[in-house]
């Protein structure tokens, strides 16, 4: 893994991140702010033949997508830190009554009548310095609204990439289904061979049985295959809001197959891993968050005394209510205005002192996190490649294997039926086609599964599901 990488910003990064900051600096609501939701209406065109059916899945599941929410958090705290910009204004009104009595020797020499007064004020304050430290706020709080976009939009692809697993899941046990229920037809054919070979003494009781069992065993997994297949059609109804059957199938991402069949013959595949990682969503999202645990260690520390200046102006008002009259040329009311320039600055603030500290070891903690996030992905995509490869390999070997032991189990056919060898040869010889053709269907569906990931890797730069990548052979 290249040092450089560490603090280097994409370039679908950066591009968020100028995006957001010029708009804002100017006072306008961007792209990111005016939409509900990430509705990635922009596919790459090997995505176009599952247009209408991802849109579907993206209108059905944002209504449940909490990473919405969050982005929505993030605009709003954006837009609170924003407007620690503008001016406070503030109104005050007092009610005053007092009394003054003359003593001498504790004996009073006069008491006039109390003095009530009213006071009305107004006071427009603007800070026009803090060290520094609400503009560094201003920015930590527009990187993390953009890093509760990229993650509301990493969620929104997961989703898509969620339900295309889920269409391949089906297609392989709709397919599977048809292997049991060949081997089903083919177990009860022999049966029916049995029985008749049976009552024409060619056949023992014991040898009759074993047909029975083979029967009994290719229904149950046959059951066994369709129960799953409808729990697959009930959770796709449920979670998407359409029938599983009612899309194409693995037809429409066809076009997403054939991109990743470029990475079958890479035998030093780095250059492509280390490209796959600088566009990564994971990686830029933990790129962000360090940049966001970095300002707040700068704002922590530009505000550690707290200086800040204060420009300020007001205007009040004053009226006698105890003379209401002007009277031996006095005055009952009074009005006056201030303008001026406030300073403050905190001599002990002890709290500000281990916020520092604090902020540091956030941020030792986040750029561990993203060396691990580096790490990992360099080792995913590894593994994608390498085991891509081997998939396509088991493929092409379980397609010779399984013409072999097609050639042999029709052999043991023809054999059995001349009473030459004995049914349960025939029957291990039915049950190795079977478990070839087994041994093929799953290899297809790990190798289809890799390629679109390996293909959104690229292309929607997503991190491609560990699971399927590290699988032994």
């Amino acid at each position: 893994m290249k040092k450089s990488f560490s603090h280097t910003w994409t370039a679908q990064t950066l591009k968020l991140l100028l995006m957001s900051t010029s708009l804002a600096a100017h006072g306008e609501t961007s792209e990111l702010q005016r939409n509900q939701t990430a509705n990635l209406t922009h596919l790459p065109p090997e995505m176009e033949p599952a247009r209408k059916a991802i849109e579907d899945v993206l209108s059905y599941t944002s209504q449940s997508d909490s990473t919405q929410g969050q982005w929505r958090e993030a605009q709003a705290a954006f837009n609170t830190q924003f407007y620690r910009w503008f001016p406070t204004l503030s109104a005050d009104a007092r009610y005053l009554k007092s009394k003054d009595r003359t003593l001498e020797n504790s004996k009073e020499l006069s008491s006039p009548s109390p003095n009530e007064q009213l006071q009305l004020g107004m006071t427009l304050r603007q800070n026009v310095f803090a060290a520094g430290s609400d503009l560094k706020k201003q920015e930590v709080q527009n990187l993390s609204a953009t890093a509760a976009y990229l993650k509301h939009v990493r969620a929104r692809k997961k989703t898509v990439s969620q339900w295309m697993h889920e269409i391949v899941l089906y297609d392989y046990y709709k397919s599977l289904i048809q292997l049991n229920e060949e081997a089903q037809k083919q177990a009860q054919q022999l049966n029916v061979l049995a029985q008749r070979k049976e009552s024409s003494g060619f056949l023992g009781r014991r040898d009759k049985l074993d047909s029975d069992r083979e029967v009994l065993r290719t229904l149950q997994e046959l059951e066994k295959n369709k129960s799953i297949l409808a729990r697959i059609q009930r959770n796709h109804l449920q979670d998407y809001g359409f029938a599983a059957d009612s899309f194409e199938g693995l037809p429409a991402f066809k076009p997403l197959i054939q991109y990743s069949d470029r990475y079958l013959q890479l035998t030093n595949p780095t250059d492509v891993i280390q490209e796959h990682i600088s566009k990564s969503l994971a990686l830029s999202i933990t790129q962000i968050e360090t940049a966001i645990v970095e300002g707040r260690v700068s704002a922590t520390i530009r505000s550690r005394l707290s200086p800040r200046i204060d420009l300020f102006a007001g205007i009040t008002d004053r009226k006698e209510l105890s003379k209401p009259q002007l009277k031996d040329g006095q005055a009952n009311r009074t009005q006056g205005w201030q303008v001026g320039v406030a300073g403050e600055l905190q001599l002990n603030p002890p709290q500000s002192f281990g916020s520092v500290e604090e902020s540091r070891a956030q941020l030792a903690t986040a750029r561990l996190n993203e060396t691990g996030i580096q790490r990992e992905l360099n080792s995913i995509l590894a593994n994608s490649f390498e085991r891509l490869r081997q998939l396509h390999l088991e493929t092409e070997t379980a397609k010779q294997l399984m013409a072999v032991t097609q050639t042999i189990r029709d052999q043991n056919q023809r054999l059995f039926e001349a009473g030459i060898i004995s049914i349960d040869r025939l029957i291990v010889s039915q049950q190795d086609l079977d478990r070839d053709k087994k041994i093929l269907l799953t290899s297809q569906k790990d190798q289809i599964l890799l390629s679109i990931d390996l293909a959104l890797s690229a292309i929607w730069h997503l991190t491609p599901d560990g699971s399927v990548a590290g699988m032994t052979p």
